[in-house]
């Protein structure tokens, strides 16, 4: 998706995601749960496709990705439908400006459970 300003400046152009992918594989590793999570080298958008040919459906989901306004309403028009009836959603920011339109497309589905710092967590209906 479309990188805003505000997420060039916080990311910075030299990150090398590479090095941080597999900080996250070994951390993983380390923690004896890598038979029960998979890392899907992605964006939002192609990940997306790859959890819905799997038939993916979810107890939980977090949503933090691009807080762009266009991107965030995206993420959450693709990822709430994997999320059960039930399922436990925390995203991630709902309290910026920048991510209120994708929050009241959260409402249409889910009701709010709590914040947890600027954290929203729904639970879906």
């Amino acid at each position: 998706g479309l990188v805003d300003e505000k997420s060039k400046k916080f990311w910075g152009e030299d990150v090398d995601m590479d090095t941080l992918y597999l900080g996250v594989k070994n951390a993983l590793r380390m923690r004896g749960v890598s038979a029960f999570a998979e890392l899907i080298k992605a964006n939002s958008d192609d990940a997306i496709e790859i959890l819905k040919e799997r038939g993916i459906q979810a107890d939980v989901l977090i949503i933090d990705g691009n807080h762009s306004p266009v991107q965030s309403v995206k993420d959450v028009n693709n990822y709430i439908p994997l999320l059960k009836s039930g399922g436990i959603l925390f995203f991630d920011d709902a309290d910026w400006r920048e991510t209120q339109n994708a929050v009241d497309l959260i409402f249409d589905t889910c009701d709010q459970a709590g914040m947890i710092q600027s954290m929203a967590k729904f639970i879906k209906r």
